[in-house]
This record gives structure tokens, sequence and C-alpha cells, in this order.
């Protein structure tokens, strides 16, 4: 519905219902974007401040949305005409001539068209944290293999010499609506004979080219890593496809790292193309191999006032044995969580707790062992106990079963 001058019922209040407490100023302030993300998150904020305020009407805008169809998702699902934006902060929302009226001699008026504003977007789990890493070649929404190879030649011929080319996941085979196939050897080698090419459809296989097998060390005496499969012709030479997961995770760490100098901008790229699908908020759950050290380019920008979204992360550890799990629990005596910015913070523990415990593969007949779950009592105990969020990665009814009890035990005995 189109709301009327003066807000939805003439008041002059955008949302007369809303007391504008300073807990609705504090959530504001939490839920709001950053200017550059602000299109997409624009109506996160819009219940919790109303515009009627003479100190807000008082003042002129910086930015002001118009002639749209604003998103709420207020009790009622509200739709407004306009926003209107100050600073970091959403300021006002309402019918387009209310928004006008917050017009500046600076201001920046953006005509909808009678497009649409969501709330900013909340992806609640991903690995975003290997981003900085690497400036990839993404094949996500390519519905053409044709396209496709088409990219990589023009990667190809913009890369240096020995370059890596690499697109990690993102894109499957099936989505080729013209050829839905993977990528041979020869094919990669005739496009890209001189630069080490990795083309990982998903997370289940890996397509390389000469030059990538032979700068990885993959050739007919390699043997197949833990969890994967190198596959090989009937000769034993291998055919440029890497499968499984334990095999893609083998052939992205041979990848070589680019400077970290780089991981910044690489992951100024990676936010803006979040921002253009409305992600303005994530939770990070690490990953293999990933530490502390990977989110500096995070924390870099969120220094800087750069970081256009809101990234809050989890420690990742494996611990295999209960002398690890000790090593663990002595971290966590140290670490402090929810001191960061609104921007960037560790908010706790995960993915993985204690890896005997989680690592089922998807085995139905999998029982979790009581030793096992012994140790992620400790875990979760000491993490509960200092105040700190846990994400554990369970797969399987029995292990799910068993987690969620060992959870309702610890809440007991910690809120006792």
């Amino acid at each position: 519905m189109d709301i009327p001058e003066g807000g939805p019922d003439g008041s002059g209040r955008a949302f007369p219902g809303v007391e504008e407490s300073e807990m609705n100023r504090k959530q504001a302030r939490a839920a709001a974007a950053s200017p550059q993300s602000g299109v997409a998150a624009a109506a996160v904020a819009v219940w919790l401040m109303a515009s009627g305020s003479p100190v807000l009407a008082a003042e002129s805008a910086d930015t002001l949305l118009v002639n749209g169809k604003i998103i709420t998702v207020d009790d009622r699902f509200t739709i407004a005409q306009g926003v209107a934006i100050k600073g970091q902060h959403i300021v006002a929302v309402g019918g387009t001539g209310q928004i006008l009226k917050l017009k500046g001699a600076a201001t920046k008026v953006i005509d909808l068209a009678n497009r649409t504003v969501i709330p900013g977007l909340i992806d609640n789990h991903a690995h975003f944290i290997r981003a900085p890493e690497h400036d990839e070649m993404r094949l996500d929404g390519v519905t053409s293999r044709r396209e496709a190879l088409r990219m990589l030649a023009a990667r190809v011929h913009a890369a240096r010499p020995g370059e890596w080319i690499a697109t990690l996941g993102g894109w499957s085979e099936e989505q080729f609506t013209d050829d839905p196939r993977g990528f041979p050897l020869d094919e990669l080698d005739r496009i890209a004979p001189g630069n080490p090419v990795v083309l990982q459809a998903v997370y289940n296989q890996s397509y390389l080219n000469s030059a990538a097998l032979k700068a990885a060390g993959i050739d007919a005496a390699t043997p197949d890593p833990r969890g994967g499969r190198i596959e090989k012709d009937p000769g034993g030479k291998p055919t440029g496809v890497v499968r499984n997961a334990g095999g893609v995770a083998f052939v992205a760490a041979k990848i070589p790292l680019p400077d970290r100098e780089t991981w910044p901008a690489n992951l100024r790229k990676f936010v803006a193309e979040l921002n253009a699908m409305g992600i303005t908020a994530w939770y990070d759950a690490g990953g293999r191999g990933m530490s502390e050290r990977h989110y500096e380019a995070y924390r870099t920008l969120a220094d800087r006032g750069e970081l256009n979204a809101r990234a809050f992360w989890t420690t990742f550890r494996q611990p295999t044995t209960p002398e690890q799990v000790d090593k663990v629990l002595a971290e966590i005596a140290q670490q402090t969580s929810f001191q960061g910015s609104d921007y960037f913070d560790n908010i706790g523990w995960g993915e993985s707790v204690y890896t005997p415990a989680t690592t089922n593969l998807l085995r139905y007949d999998y029982v979790v062992k009581p030793e096992d779950m012994r140790e992620v009592r400790r875990i979760a105990h000491a993490l509960a106990e200092g105040g700190m969020f846990l994400n554990a990665h369970v797969e399987m009814e029995n292990a799910i079963s068993a987690y969620l009890e060992e959870y309702e035990t610890i809440n007991k005995v910690v809120r006792a």
C-alpha cells in the first residue's frame, strides 16, 4: 500500500504507534547500515524511529530515497514511499512529500521510480573469511558455458605469466543451459597454457589444467588426499579432475596466497558484491586452516570506516584429543568477545568444537561416544560461563540430539 502524505494516518509521524525511546535509538544505531550500503538496508531501522520529531524535521538529511516502495517489515508490514538518511542513521520514513521536506542544499535525492527497498539481508552462516585471500574469477549466475570460457580467456589475457587463476566454488555444471558439463584438461590447456587454472565447482570437485597440476605437484605417483580422489586415466595420468571435499581442500591449499597488502582491497570488492545482492551483515563461521590473522583485512577496513557491512566471527579450532582441549580451555579463559565495534567483532567459538564428536561425515550409523561428548561438555561449559556464543557444526539426528541434551544441561547449571 502507499503511505499518504503526513504518514500512514496523516498525523505527521511515519509510524505513529512507535515510542521514540532511548532503546529505540540504540536499536536504530545498531541496525542502520553504513551510507554506502544504506539503500539495501534502509528499512532495517525504519520501524525503530518516528519521523515526526521536531528535532529531526528541522535538520536536512544527507540522502533521500523517494517515490519507491519501502518494505518496513513492521507489525503491519507497512510499505512507505521514502526514506531520509543522515550520517549512518535512518532519520525518517514516510510519504514522498514528507521526506522531501528534509531536503537541504547539499542533500542527494535518489528517485527510486517505484522500485523496492528491502531490509538488509543477514547471512547467519557463511565462510567469507577466505574472501580476502583471493581476487577470484566468479561464475555465479553465468548460465552459458561458452560465456564461462570467454571469461576465463579474458582473465588469462589480463594475467601475468604464471599467475594462478581460480574460482573457488559458487557455481555448478548444471547451471550452464547450453552445455551442462565441466572443463576437460585439454580445453583448459588450450586457453591457458602458461597459467595454472583451478575451477572449483561448489565443494565437490575441481577442474585443473596441466600448469596447475604441475605447480601443485600432482602427478601419476600422487596418492589420493584424505577424503578426496585424484581422477586418473587408465595409464595412471591425472585427468585434471579432483573430487570430493578432501580433494577440493587439497587443491585449494596449493594455490599461493597474494601479498597480504592486497587483502583489504580484495575484501572491499567482495563486500561490494554482497551489498549488491542486499547482504549487509553476516556471521562468519571460520574454516579449516583459518585463524585470527585471516580477519586482519576485516579489522583494517573496519578501523578505516570502510567495511560496508557487519561481520561477526567465532574462533575456529579443531581439537582432536583431551590434551588439545586443555589448551582450548586455557585460550577460552583469555578470550574476550563482544569487545569490538558495531561492524566487526568476535562473538565466541565455533563452528568446530571437538572433532571426534562432530566429524560423522553423514554416516547414518554414527554414534557419538560418551567420552567425546565429555570433551564437548568441557568446552561448552567454559564458553557459557564466559558469556560467549558457541556454534557447533553437527550432522545426523543422533549427534544433534546429543548436543542439544548437553546444551540443555549446561544452561541449567550456568543459570542456576
